[in-house]
């Protein structure tokens, strides 16, 4: 058996055990939208889901069905004044509040603003028109070229520089007037065609290997 498993961490047992009982806690004592005192009086807002009500204010001995009484259903069908209906015979000896404090502070009633502030009396006041504009309008409110009368086809023409390449020199890769023939009799030719900046031969290790430029 390995000692070091999660399950055999007693802290982990117990953050285990929370999040599992916790909810059904939740369930059975959730917190009431009507536990204040001016929570009897005020009108519930219908904008919120309540969760759950408080107990009941009123003992049911002293309640009073309205609609009966309204109805006249407490009232027998008689003929004798005593059993009838009396006007403010009625007394009201149910549920009564005892808050006095102002019920505006006792919560945030949601207003819709549409209703209380519609827009048809608004006048346009609070609308923002003036969108965000992406591009600078002023940029091309005038044209990049001139509005006069150039002709640029002309102007075109005679700006016009001609780009002539010159054709490279074939005269270094002509034969030597000597029809080929080597004079080794001078041992120091070749450090004498370096001094008399003649293009590169093939065969002499200063020179620089490119027939283009010339040895320096």
């Amino acid at each position: 058996m390995n000692d070091t498993r999660l399950k055999y961490d007693n802290d982990s047992y117990k953050e285990e055990l929370t999040r599992s009982i916790y909810p059904g806690i939740y369930q059975l004592n959730s917190p009431y939208n009507d536990c204040t005192d001016c929570g009897v009086i005020m009108p519930d807002d219908p904008f919120i889901r309540f969760q759950a009500y408080g107990q009941n204010t009123c003992t049911m001995k002293t309640a009073v069905d309205d609609s009966s009484e309204l109805y006249g259903l407490n009232y027998k069908n008689s003929k004798c004044n005593k059993d009838a209906y009396s006007p403010n015979s009625y007394n009201s000896t149910g549920c009564k509040t005892k808050y006095d404090g102002n019920t505006r502070k006792c919560t945030i009633p949601t207003e819709s603003c549409r209703l209380s502030n519609p827009p048809c009396t608004l006048k346009e006041t609070g609308i923002n028109r003036y969108d965000p504009l992406l591009w600078d309008p002023q940029n091309t409110a005038l044209e990049s070229f001139d509005r006069i009368g150039i002709n640029y086809r002309m102007v075109a023409k005679d700006n016009h520089v001609p780009l002539l390449e010159v054709p490279q020199d074939q005269q270094v890769f002509f034969p030597d007037n000597k029809n080929g023939v080597v004079d080794n009799t001078n041992l120091n030719k070749w450090q004498e065609l370096n001094k008399n900046n003649i293009n590169y031969t093939p065969g002499y290790p200063y020179g620089e290997p490119n027939y283009i430029l010339s040895c320096k």
